[in-house]
């Protein structure tokens, strides 16, 4: 390894020079913020007329007659290439408004000449990144075809704007004094993958996603490394449109049934390849494939799946994606036919909405989502011939004591007083889209921003609206202003406004002239109050429950589940499931499923634990030697006293998890 320091465009400089950015990079990230940065500190070079400017290392291996893999430093040798282009192309775009041609009508052909291309080579252009941005920054010479959602163009685009004829002599100077330390590997003694990892080990700028491709990557051949990325890597990273960070947490999941610490993906990864001990052309392969399904989750490929999917998507929900790629994948498989799986997609969206719309907690969301596939499976009911159905009974049977799918009578009793209005408007929104044109031939155009959810019973009440309701018009006027029955479209919100419901009824384009659907219910009513909001209410859930329905499902006698909420747990136990980890750990008996839930806070955080035995205010089960009671060893300096009731077991338990970021429902236990 060679080290020194000189100037960037001598480093740049050289007939037959070329600069290839390896696959194991991650793409070119510069954006608007980064080059402002640099642009605003040449603007300084020349304000305070310093003589040079680091610009950090840059870091190569010289791999043959002047070829340079760039191991380190690529995001700013492809930056001053742009911004020497773009000077280039500045410089001839106005050259007929320069007063003193001689001194810079030749700087063009300067800067491509000896920075930029090897106008004697057949592929002259010296940097070569990696694919789909070697397309975009190739585009920049010929000024031709650009691409334009690539950074590299929009960084081109960027400089050129902001580039002066009055200062592009001072620009151009100053990138001719900035300064590298040019660090030379020498080929069969320096492994450059390790060295690229060990200069960007603190992660700042590498996703989790750069660091999986570098481990697959390491250690395999250039001719391998290019294989791998044009046949698998790029196409993951095309069909996931870049977010193969979250596309590789949501696959782990489902392999692994636990859900990988967003900034741990790397090492969930690594794990992953070890335990599995696969070879990584199959691994390459699975993540190819279910890529696709990620793919036809995110994007509007065409399927007759589409229609269902997008509307799971409306809801915002992607802690669904680990179920989804695992439903895709099995009806790929052949394991459900298409109207099993509209059905499957059908049954989620019901899952999802009811459990909004009553106001049920999101965070278990993941952990529900992450094994209902494979709880489908296990099922002893589950066939090719059923997995709608017992899907739909797996959903509605978990979490017993939580209610986790509302019954169609839960949701009557939520949608009764609920503020619909104030929710968020991607879910009021889709509600009432779903309300308007579900089962209707004729449909409006629901990209039409004009329509409006509006109050028919307004939020000011004027005289006539107060006589209109009657004496308990406050108490009606709070209990069902923002509730579905008193919700409906209309195109003109601020013409109907407080006018009285007759007057919206007869107003122009009102509701007896409205197209919309909702409104032909109100064309012909007689007046507007508590007995009609109730009316409508009762009439809007039962199309909500018509949407989306409580699925069909089969009587089976299912395992009895029990949190720390509850008052009546069995004496019986065997097994449970806890945080994160969904699979079922097996015990004996409580004593047994007391030392296990100790041994599994201690692999979350030892820490923790032992902070806790040592602590004067932490009174438990717990102590830091043996003796007594105090047998069971759950690590060195930690025991457990395990001999008591269940009622002091259960205690304990509730006053340990929250040290740990559990709560009492994060734990099932079954009997």
């Amino acid at each position: 390894m060679d080290a020194k320091q000189k100037y960037l465009c001598d480093f740049l400089e050289g007939k037959d020079k070329k600069f290839t950015i390896p696959v194991y990079q991650r793409n070119y990230n510069w954006q608007n913020e980064q080059c402002k940065r640099l642009f605003d500190d040449i603007e300084l070079v020349i304000a305070y007329n310093k003589p040079n400017y680091f610009i950090g290392a840059m870091v190569s291996i010289y791999f043959g007659y002047k070829n340079y893999l760039i191991i380190d430093g690529q995001q700013r040798l492809t930056t001053i290439s742009i911004l020497l282009l773009a000077i280039a192309h500045f410089l001839e775009d106005n050259i007929n408004q320069i007063e003193d041609k001689v001194q810079l009508v030749n700087l063009p052909t300067i800067i491509r000449e000896s920075y930029l291309i090897d106008k004697y080579n057949n592929n002259p252009i010296k940097l070569a990144p990696i694919k789909d941005d070697k397309i975009a920054y190739d585009a920049l010479f010929e000024r031709d075809n650009l691409v334009a959602n690539s950074n590299i163009t929009l960084n081109y685009k960027y400089f050129y704007e902001r580039l002066d004829l009055t200062k592009i002599l001072n620009i151009y100077a100053v990138i001719t004094r900035l300064i590298i330390v040019d660090v030379e590997l020498k080929d069969g003694e320096d492994d450059p993958q390790l060295i690229f990892e060990s200069l960007n080990s603190t992660g700042l700028d590498l996703t989790e996603a750069d660091r999986i491709r570098n481990f697959i990557l390491l250690r395999k051949s250039q001719q391998e490394q290019q294989d791998i990325y044009n046949n698998y890597w790029h196409k993951i990273e095309s069909n996931t449109c870049n977010n193969v960070s979250e596309f590789i947490r949501d696959y782990l999941s489902i392999k692994q049934r636990i859900i990988p610490t967003q900034s741990k993906v790397y090492i969930a990864f690594k794990q992953f390849v070890k335990i599995q001990n696969s070879d990584i052309y199959e691994l390459l392969k699975d993540l190819l494939k279910f890529s696709k399904y990620y793919k036809l989750i995110t994007t509007d490929v065409d399927s007759p799946l589409r229609t269902q999917i997008t509307r799971i998507n409306r809801l915002e929900v992607s802690v669904s994606y680990p179920f989804l790629l695992e439903l895709l994948n099995d009806y790929n498989e052949g394991k459900l036919n298409i109207n099993q799986a509209i059905n499957c997609l059908k049954i989620i969206q019901s899952f999802i909405i009811r459990r909004l719309i009553c106001d049920l907690s999101t965070n278990k969301l993941n952990k529900i989502f992450v094994v209902l596939g494979k709880e489908v499976k296990a099922n002893d009911h589950f066939s090719g011939e059923n997995y709608d159905l017992v899907l739909g009974h797996v959903l509605a049977s978990k979490g017993r004591q939580q209610k986790d799918f509302p019954t169609d009578k839960t949701v009557e009793e939520a949608l009764e007083f609920k503020n619909i209005y104030n929710m968020a408007s991607k879910n009021k929104n889709y509600l009432f889209e779903m309300l308007e044109t579900y089962g209707n031939k004729e449909q409006l155009d629901m990209s039409n921003k004009s329509l409006t959810i509006e109050h028919i019973m307004p939020k000011k009440l004027t005289p006539t609206w107060k006589r209109e309701l009657g004496i308990n018009y406050r108490e009606i006027h709070e209990s069902y202003l923002n509730t579905i029955g008193n919700l409906t479209y209309s195109g003109y919100n601020s013409k109907l406004s407080n006018k009285s419901f007759k007057e919206k009824q007869n107003i122009e384009n009102g509701y007896k002239d409205s197209l919309v659907y909702l409104n032909k219910y109100l064309a012909n009513l007689d007046k507007w109050d508590e007995d009609e909001i109730r009316k409508r209410t009762m009439h809007l859930t039962k199309r909500f429950i018509e949407i989306w329905p409580y699925p069909a499902t089969f009587k089976i006698v299912p395992d009895n589940i029990y949190s720390l909420n509850d008052n009546d747990i069995s004496t019986k136990i065997t097994h449970f499931t806890m945080g994160d980890n969904m699979n079922a750990i097996e015990v004996s008996n409580w004593s047994d499923c007391l030392y296990k839930i100790c041994k599994y806070l201690y692999e979350i955080n030892a820490i923790v634990l032992l902070n806790l035995v040592a602590s004067d205010t932490f009174k438990g089960r717990l102590c830091a030697i043996e003796h007594g009671g105090y047998k069971t060893k759950i690590a060195d300096n930690i025991y457990l006293n395990s001999t008591c009731s269940l009622a002091t077991k259960l205690n304990f338990i509730k006053s340990l998890i929250p040290h740990f970021g559990l709560e009492p429902t994060d734990i099932e236990f079954y009997s």
